[in-house]
């Protein structure tokens, strides 16, 4: 696991250009998937990052395949109750993913239990898991390939410079 630390203040620039290189996502990975996680406010980040991708961020005539797991509020229901809470992004990616994909997991604590059961199935199945997260030791370190850590105690500061991040992480993307 790679671990890239990133204090608010700081330009965005190198930590972006540190997880591309990290995760050495060529331009023809295009028909791979990004999946995206997380609960709350990071949930919607999740869905937002996910249409930027999808639709190119309304700028780049190219776009990425890219999945929100967290936009379909039956289906988080149905695995919430029939499976429990822990696996309602698990599931989806055990259904959904192929090895090689991508899952983004966005978290502030980095403890919780269906984002921990995600990065385990992602590791069993040769995903590329990412994790965006305020924690300073979490367990999901263990199994997340590369680890921004974004250097805060406040969950909003947190989740704005995820918004930040992410931004610039999806148009270099694009940008191929």
């Amino acid at each position: 696991m790679s671990t890239l630390k990133y204090e608010p203040s700081a330009r965005l620039e190198p930590t972006i250009q540190s997880l591309l290189t990290e995760l050495a996502i060529p331009n023809e990975a295009s028909t791979r998937t990004i999946f995206w996680a997380g609960n709350g406010g990071c949930a919607a980040l999740a869905e937002h990052m996910a249409a930027e991708l999808v639709t190119g961020m309304g700028t780049y005539p190219t776009a990425r395949r890219s999945i929100s797991l967290t936009s379909n509020s039956a289906l988080l229901s149905a695995l919430a109750n029939d499976r429990g809470y822990d696996q309602t992004f698990s599931v989806q990616l055990e259904v959904l993913a192929e090895p090689g994909d991508t899952i983004i997991l966005l978290t502030t604590s980095g403890r919780s239990a269906n984002m921990l059961e995600a990065a385990k199935f992602a590791r069993r199945a040769r995903l590329v898991t990412v994790a965006f997260t305020a924690a300073r030791d979490s367990p999901l370190f263990e199994y997340a390939d590369v680890v921004v850590q974004i250097e805060t105690s406040s969950t909003q500061v947190a989740q704005e410079e995820m918004t930040r991040l992410l931004h610039e992480f999806c148009s270099q993307l694009l940008k191929g």
